[in-house]
Order: structure tokens, then sequence, then C-alpha cells
């Protein structure tokens, strides 16, 4: 039996217990009993290698655990991977299959792919393609050594785009094509090369489409122009022959009934002129067959040119019209002074019409310098006329329209004067705009950049022919010979008539050829030649004239047309001849030319100099 230990503090003791003879008496005997330490550090040497390998268990399953998630979850990645891979691939091959365009993949001049598209393009059947030489697409052996040079090299610098290409069909058609390429690896196109190709035929037969649209267009427009043409000169012909004939006749009838008659007769030859020249403007317009031109003129001249003839009207509805030219601004200026006198002479008009008393006022200056580099003058038309309502304003500017239906009614006029106006200015440069109350008059002002000139820049440039002059004040013909070459019986004899009685001789032929023929069996100092005329138009009889003259002569020939369209004029300048006159021919500006090429020069010693045109 063991025996049992006690303990005084640090010290342990084993007990012996001996009973004595007496029974309520023991011997007990302590005895000192050493510390276990070999027992102790053996328990403990155990228990620490029961927890280190209870550790590297625990370690080791928690890596198992963590390989085993890794496993796992590669897995799932490689799932998605492939799941997405096929996704990819379905839909390449989706978009392969349902392009637009054919698809070829070719490697070692071999097709080793295509797509459906390609088979629809041209009617072979996949097989077909694929085990046929690819030679098989072009037309004959040189398209297809052309296309390899000209084309295949470039893959190694870069991309092939949007090549156009005739290629052939099985059944032999050609179809063009465009044709895009680019190498799977341009440092090795032995790896491959994907071509897309388009069918373009569609395209090219609505461009083809177009083109003969184009062309008929400019057909109809060349017709249109011809057709102006011949109406102008149709129209102005007869209105050249009342005007003129008017004319004349208001010279020698004196006051009286027959004198009221007779210029109600000229004043609405003038009016269906400006009606009918709004319209050929109009046309021009819309074209845009209108180019300005830039020649040098002296504004204050342009001013009282279209004032003057206004001044008549003014004064018989009892108006104040009057004019302002700003010192301020340079001169002569350089720009299309004929436009601008149309656009100013629309503008007073219009004001005269809608105005029935106060004034009507045009005032020109520079307009106020702002940042821009360019300078403009500014003009304004200020009238107290009848003014324009605020929801009219928008149709103002409008071609065939006018403020109030019944101003059209009331106060006449084709309701282009202004848009014409608007075109012109804008054509040369400028803005328009107004401003403008019912009962308050309106303010119409527009800009034009001012370009000036020097004064030796100067070419003789024609006056205005509507502007008035005292046919007395023009010289005597002082007996020159005139040789004049028309056709129409009316303009023969209003022309003869007017200019023997402005003292020259005149000699009147039929045509062209006629006046060749003249010229070279007479002397004259002077033809004025009519443009379209039997046998031999003007252009022609000019050019013989031209190459028949003697070196160092030249006769002045001042051109004489009804024609009024864009070129008409260049082309005359251009055919030889001086100058150039529009029917109906104004009279006074006529014997103005006549004073300029055939008087002037035996009064100054030196022929005039041929007008110019600015390019």
């Amino acid at each position: 039996m063991q025996q049992p230990l006690v303990s005084s503090g640090r010290q342990r003791y084993s007990v012996d217990v001996q009973a004595l003879a007496n029974e309520d008496w023991h011997i007990v005997t302590l005895k000192d009993v050493p510390y276990p330490w070999v027992t102790i550090l053996l328990l403990s040497a155990v228990v620490l290698s029961l927890g280190g390998l209870s550790m590297l268990l625990a370690i080791q399953a928690h890596k198992e655990e963590e390989l085993t998630d890794q496993v796992i979850a590669g897995q799932a990645a490689n799932h998605r991977a492939e799941k997405e891979l096929q996704t990819s691939v379905l839909e390449l091959e989706s978009i392969f299959r349902a392009s637009l365009v054919g698809l070829v993949l070719v490697r070692n001049g071999r097709i080793i792919n295509v797509n459906r598209r390609m088979t629809e393009i041209f009617g072979f059947s996949r097989d077909e393609i694929l085990t046929n030489d690819i030679r098989q697409f072009f037309p004959h052996r040189p398209s297809f050594r052309r296309f390899v040079q000209l084309h295949l090299s470039m893959l190694t610098l870069g991309d092939v785009e949007q090549i156009e290409y005739t290629l052939k069909k099985k059944d032999g058609t050609l179809v063009p094509c465009t044709l895009s390429g680019k190498a799977v690896d341009i440092k090795d196109l032995s790896r491959g090369t994907v071509w897309v190709i388009e069918d373009i035929s569609k395209r090219k037969s609505e461009e083809q489409e177009l083109e003969r649209a184009k062309k008929v267009a400019e057909s109809a427009s060349i017709a249109k122009s011809a057709f102006l043409a011949n109406m102008s000169h149709e129209i102005r012909t007869p209105m050249n022959g009342i005007i003129g004939l008017s004319n004349l006749l208001l010279r020698d009838i004196p006051d009286g009934q027959q004198r009221e008659y007779l210029e109600l007769i000229h004043r609405s030859a003038i009016r269906l002129m400006t009606i009918m020249n709004d319209i050929l403007d109009f046309s021009k317009l819309e074209a845009g067959r209108f180019e300005p031109e830039r020649l040098p003129f002296f504004l204050v001249d342009l001013l009282r040119d279209v004032v003057q003839p206004m001044e008549p009207t003014a004064k018989r509805k009892n108006i104040r019209l009057d004019y302002h030219l700003d010192p301020a601004i340079p001169s002569p200026l350089l720009g299309d002074q004929l436009k601008l006198m149309q656009v100013l002479t629309n503008l007073i008009d219009n004001s005269l019409k809608f105005t029935r008393h106060g004034y009507v006022s045009l005032r020109v200056r520079l307009q106020p310098v702002d940042t821009s580099s360019s300078s403009f003058v500014l003009f304004e038309v200020a009238d107290t006329g009848i003014g324009i309502s605020e929801e009219a304003h928008d149709k103002v500017f409008e071609s065939f329209t006018q403020a109030d239906s019944s101003h059209s009614r009331r106060f006449g006029g084709t309701g282009l004067g202004l848009s014409i106006s608007k075109g012109l200015v804008e054509l040369m440069g400028g803005r328009i705009w107004f401003e403008s109350e019912p009962g308050m008059g309106t303010r119409f002002y527009f800009t034009l950049p001012l370009i000036t000139t020097e004064i030796s820049d100067l070419h003789p440039i024609r006056s205005n022919p509507c502007a008035p002059v005292d046919e007395h004040l023009l010289p005597s013909g002082c007996g020159k010979r005139i040789l004049v070459a028309e056709d129409e019986y009316i303009n023969k004899i209003l022309i003869r008539t007017m200019l023997r009685e402005a003292g020259y001789r005149v000699t009147v032929v039929h045509n062209g050829r006629e006046a060749v023929e003249a010229w070279q069996g007479g002397v004259f100092d002077c033809i004025l030649m009519d443009v379209q005329m039997p046998e031999m138009d003007g252009y022609q009889a000019v050019d013989r004239i031209r190459q028949g003259e003697p070196a160092g002569e030249h006769i002045p020939i001042i051109a004489m047309t009804a024609h009024a369209l864009r070129g008409d004029r260049e082309k005359c300048l251009d055919a030889g001849m001086d100058d150039y006159v529009s029917k109906p021919i104004d009279g006074i500006a006529l014997l103005q030319l006549l004073r300029q090429y055939v008087i002037a020069p035996y009064g100054n010693g030196h022929l005039p100099q041929r007008m110019e045109r600015t390019q």
C-alpha cells in the first residue's frame, strides 16, 4: 500500500504510521520525499511532443483544405473560361456567318475559311471556294498578278483598306468590290491574312444613277439658261423698239393728250421691263449665276445717278427725297457699282411706293469700327411710310411676297425687289436688315466691305443708263461714220433715226457676213454689232474683223444684245468687242458710249481705253 504524502511549505514527506500496543496510540514517522523532476520532465516532454504533433496535424489539415479550395477554384475558373471561350467562339461564328460582307482567311495562297456571304456574292459553294484556286475570283491572270503586285506587298507595311477591284462570279459576271486586308502577323505573312470583301455593285449603280441625274439636271440647267437667254432676247427686242420709238416721239410731240398717252405707253414699257429684269435677276440669284464685279467707281456719282431719276416721282407725291454721303468715306471705291445701284434703287423705290407723305432719305457713312480688322460702309434708306407689322417681319425678304397681300393690289410689285436686294448684298459680302413699326416708317440698313483703290487704277466706266442726261449737251456726231449690224427691222429704224439725229452717218446691214463685207469695203469710225443674227452672228463677225485688221489699227466695236445673263458681257469682251450695251438700248447711254469711243479720241488726241474686266 502506498504511503501517504504530506507537505509542509515546499517540503514533502512520506508518512509511516505504526500502531502501538495501546490501541489509541500510533507512531507516525515522517520521511523526506525527493521532488520527481525526471517524471515531470518526461511528462512535459510527452505533452510538448503531443502538442507539436497536434499543431503539425492541424497545419497540414489546413494546407490540405486550402489546396482543395484552390483546386476547386481552379476547376471553376477553367470551367468558366471554357464556357466563355465557347461563347466567344459561338459569337464569332455567328458574326462570321451573319456578316453582310464576305470574310476570307488565306494562308499560303489557299483559302482556309470563308463565310456564307462569300458564297452569296460569288455564287460558289463553300467547298468550291475552299478546294479551288484563289485565282478563280479574278477575271484573268493579268488582273490577279496586278493585284498581287500592287496590294499584297502592302500587307507587310500595314493594313490594306477599301481598295476597289473588279472580281468575277461563278457565272463569269464581273462585280465591283471593295477589299480590305489585314495580316495575322505582318512579319510573317505565312501565318495568314484576313480579307473583307464587300459587293458595291448597288452603290455603283446608285452612283451611276446620281451621275445620270446630275447630267440631266445640268442639261436642264443649261436648257433653262438657254430659255432665259432666248426669252430675254425675244422680250427685250420688241421692248427696245417700244421704249426707243416712244422716246423719239416724245421729243417731237408737244404737250397734249397724245403726249400724255405716249408717256403712259413709255412708262408702262419701262415698268414691264423692270418686272422682267426682276424675274431674270431672281432666276440668276437662285441658280447662283450672279458674279460680282470689282471695278473702281466714285460713290458720290453713283448716289446722284440713283437719286436723280426718282426725283420726279418724289415731287409728284410731294415727298422730300434727299441723300447724304459721309465725307470720311474715301474715294474711289472698288466694287460692283451696277449691283449696288440696283440695291439702292430697289430700296428707295420701295420707300417711295409705300410713303404717302414726309420724306425718303438715303444716308451713307462708315460703320463704327469694332474689333474686326475690316471696314464697312453702312447704307441707310429711311422713310415715313406705312411701316411693317411685327408679324410680317419674317416675310420681308421672302420671294414673291409682300408684308401684306393687300399691298400687292394697292401698291403693285412682284414681291422680288427685297429678295433680290438681300441676295445681291450677301453676294457682295455684306448683310441687310431693317427696323420698322406700323405707321412709323421703315429704315433699311445694309453694309458692304470698304475696298479702296488708286485713281490711276480707274478704267473708263459706262455711265448709268438710267441717269438723266440732257441730250442737247451731248456732242454732235460730226458726220462720223457708224456701221450698224442689226437684223430686227424695228431696231434698225430706231438706231438709224437716233444716230442720224445725233449727227452721225449710218450704214445698216442685216447680219454679220454683211457687216464684215461692209467693213472691208468702207471706212467706219465705229461698229455697233448685234450678237444674235442670221447667217453669221456677231461673235463670228468680230473675229473675222479682228483677224483682218492691219497692224496698229483698231476699230471700236460695241456689242448690242438682248441677252442679259451672266457671262454675256464677258463673252463679248473676250470675243474682241470693246464695250457692251444691253437692250432695250437707252439712247442717251449709247450716245455717251459713242462720245467715248468716236468723238473723244479726236478731242484729246488718243484712243479710249478698251473697257477692262476685273479678273
